[in-house]
């Protein structure tokens, strides 16, 4: 296997997910992470990449535009239940597509 150079910047919690993996199984960091990628018990969901990138541009545009005080907070109360949501979805994710169990 060709090696390249990659700098990845992973979340702590993703990093002690990705070591426990890999002690269980026995494997490298970089073997776990290549096997965690690959198993098809784990989804990768496209349209959750998309909303991550929609809610940011939204809340980065909602600082910009000239709304009503209220209006922003309305709409920033949206966004934050919206981003709720989003990481409760996620978390059943996890939950229900976890790599022991393949």
């Amino acid at each position: 296997m060709a090696l390249k150079a990659v700098s990845v910047k992973i979340d702590e919690q993703l990093l002690e997910k990705i070591d426990s993996y890999a002690e269980k199984s026995y494997q490298s960091r970089s073997q776990a992470i290549i096997q965690m990628l690959t198993s098809t018990s784990i989804n990768v969901i496209a349209e959750g990449a998309g909303i991550l990138k929609a809610l940011h541009i939204l809340h980065n545009k909602l600082n910009e535009t000239s709304l009503t005080s209220y209006d922003k907070k309305i709409i920033k109360e949206a966004l934050d239940e919206i981003w709720l949501l989003l990481n409760s979805a996620t978390q059943k994710l996890t939950k229900t597509t976890t790599p022991e169990e393949s």
